[in-house]
């Protein structure tokens, strides 16, 4: 798994820090890149090619507030920026929240 907002809140944020290692294998191991990806493509979240994939805005969506519970579309660009080294816009994100991204999710 590429580098990932659950690295960045362990790494960052001390969440789980002795437990670093541990919780990303796990979770790597239940939800594979390709699963994830597989599975953007199913729900029609993933038409084509794009810089924010089924895996990263997953990653954004789940695990970008490690602190807060309700996240502006601009606290999530600029997370997706600091964390998944994401260039998107708070339209970009915008754009992306439909039925297909809720049917991925």
């Amino acid at each position: 798994m590429e580098y990932s907002i659950v690295r960045w809140c362990i790494n960052n944020k001390g969440y789980a820090e002795p437990f670093e290692g541990r919780l990303v294998r796990k979770i790597e191991s239940v939800f594979s890149e390709e699963f994830i990806n597989e599975q953007g493509i199913k729900s029609g979240f993933i038409r084509r090619s794009s810089k924010i994939t089924a895996n990263k805005f997953l990653d954004l969506m789940i695990y970008g507030s490690c602190e807060n519970k309700c996240l502006s579309l601009n606290q999530l660009s600029i997370n997706a920026q600091s964390g998944c080294d994401i260039n998107i816009t708070k339209q970009g994100l915008d754009q992306r929240m439909n039925i297909c991204a809720i049917d991925f999710l």
